[in-house]
């Protein structure tokens, strides 16, 4: 089987059991290892990584939004009726990753 057609499969599979119980799908380096041999990388503790950085990714940034929309509310400098423009930049040099992610958040 070659990689799209994995993709294809696993794409067929995932919707079937997301219909049950939503499970990961399997990562593509595990299609990779299957098609190419191994890859010397535990997945399972990588995956764990990528979790634990995230969530405290997410609960720095809530922290630190928080504190500076408080005391811009304090100082007058907001209202409490803004939408505030976030970005985020998501940087891992050692792939070459620089992902942007842009939104708003609503004050009320």
């Amino acid at each position: 089987m070659i990689w799209t057609e994995a993709v294809y499969a696993n794409a067929r599979i995932s919707s079937t059991i997301s219909k049950r119980r939503w499970k990961p799908e399997p990562s593509r380096l595990r299609l990779l290892r299957n098609n190419m041999g191994d890859i010397n990388m535990n997945e399972d503790t990588f995956n764990m990584e990528i979790r634990k950085y995230l969530k405290t990714v997410g609960i720095t940034s809530q922290r630190e939004i928080e504190q500076a929309v408080y005391k811009a509310l304090e100082s007058g400098k907001l209202e409490g009726s803004e939408m505030l423009a976030v970005k985020m930049t998501l940087e891992v040099p050692g792939v070459g990753i620089c992902h942007c992610i842009e939104g708003t958040l609503a004050l009320e």
